[in-house]
């Protein structure tokens, strides 16, 4: 879930990837600085307060952004007016606003592409074709056909080279944190060169290839955490591999004697077995059942482990990517408003603009639009904007769509 509150500036929405997250030190939209004490009695504030609880100080009348330039409070009336900044051109201001929006849409799509990367593990993955056959099996699926079902699942599952399809998740993870450092830096470099001069520090900027190994290796270590559980799950399906011979052949051979359920029943939804709960030969039902419970608990161990994996995981790369997500908002900031100021001087941001939001190419491999396609998906029904999804399957070369290319910019070139 993505947590949204309001700018006490500008009353923009501020977004962070969790709701646990901390908030970032100013806002992408406005540059406005938040406070964390009252300047004035320096007593402790809520979060993004506008006002100090103590004494009562309005802590954004005068407020400022980054570079110390002051910021226009006025909510948005929807009549479309901006305060004009002396120098800017509307272009150059359009240009700027937009690149802000791209962070903000930007932030959330990155966190949930991180989520969607861990769920693509091999144990998830082996989780997932092992119960798309088993939900298959209704009430009425003969016996001997459960079992036939049950078999097949139990054949979709490879978990024998789990520990180096989780070493290329691995490095497909790392490739993706070390071009959210690089991307930036590669095309402000090709489009600017001279970007030093008017953006603020940020180590994004000024080392990027040591930060974008360090970001790399931060998500890797985490996506790192659990893999000494691989060997235990692998360890609990060979188990529930060697179990499955029995109960198929008890599968086959039973026949209906009453309503009592099968104890694998809850395991499977409640009809897995549902035909062969009774034996047909009463000399051997205890050492049947135990053959079932055996299998059952067995399908279960493997379950709940493989779903235990993806979920630590997932939480472990989670909170790694929080302070990748703050560091790029603080770098695109940084970078909107060196071209502020770039732009106070004169200079058309046109060319820049292009270079950073248009899409370096188009996603062609069938495999990353798929992935992005999930992505999409998952966020919509999280409440991204259908805009926001527009502006970025434009940037990342998803869509060729005129309307997602943001604001119509003539001239390319500086001056």
């Amino acid at each position: 879930m993505n947590a949204r509150v309001k700018c006490p500036c500008c009353r923009a929405a501020v977004v962070t990837a969790d709701v646990t997250a901390d908030f970032p030190p100013f806002c992408v939209a406005c540059g406005g600085r938040f406070f964390t004490s009252c300047p004035k009695c320096t007593s402790k504030l809520e979060a993004l307060s506008r006002c100090c609880g103590q004494c009562g100080h309005d802590l954004y009348a005068q407020a400022v952004d980054q570079t110390g330039a002051a910021i226009n409070c006025a909510q948005n009336t929807g009549s479309g007016t901006e305060v004009q900044r002396e120098g800017f051109s509307d272009a150059n201001r359009q240009i700027i606003a937009q690149l802000r929006v791209d962070t903000r849409d930007t932030i959330p799509l990155t966190a949930e592409t991180l989520r969607a990367m861990v769920r693509l593990n091999p144990v998830n993955i082996a989780r997932s074709r092992f119960w798309s056959l088993l939900q298959t099996i209704t009430e009425n699926t003969p016996s001997k056909e459960i079992g036939h079902i049950v078999g097949q699942a139990i054949g979709q599952v490879d978990l024998s080279s789990a520990a180096a399809e989780l070493d290329g998740l691995r490095e497909s993870i790392a490739s993706f944190a070390r071009e959210i450092v690089l991307g930036t830096a590669r095309r402000l470099t090709e489009a600017w060169p001279s970007f030093h001069d008017f953006v603020p520090s940020h180590p994004w900027l000024a080392n990027p290839e040591r930060e974008a190994a360090a970001t790399a290796d931060h998500l890797c270590r985490a996506l790192e955490m659990y893999r000494s559980d691989l060997g235990v799950i692998r360890d609990q399906f060979e188990l529930l591999r060697d179990h499955y011979p029995r109960y198929a052949s008890i599968m086959a051979g039973a026949r209906v004697l009453g309503s009592e359920l099968d104890c694998a029943a809850g395991i499977f939804g409640g009809f897995l077995g549902t035909d062969g709960a009774q034996l047909w030969d009463d000399g051997r039902a205890k050492s049947d059942r135990d053959v079932r419970q055996s299998f059952s608990s067995a399908v279960a161990q493997f379950s709940i482990s493989a779903g235990r994996f993806t979920r630590t995981t997932e939480s472990a790369v989670n909170s790694a990517a929080e302070q990748i997500l703050r560091c790029l908002a603080e770098r695109d900031e940084r970078v909107c408003i060196g071209l502020e100021a770039a732009a106070a001087k004169g200079m058309n941001v046109a060319h820049i603009y292009r270079a950073l939001h248009d899409p370096e190419q188009s996603i062609s491999d069938p495999g990353l639009r798929e992935l992005f396609e999930t992505v999409f998906e998952s966020l919509r029904q999280q409440g991204y904007p259908s805009g926001s999804e527009s502006n970025m399957r434009y940037v990342l070369g998803l869509s060729t769509g005129d309307a997602a290319a943001g604001p119509q910019i003539e001239g390319e070139q500086g001056c």
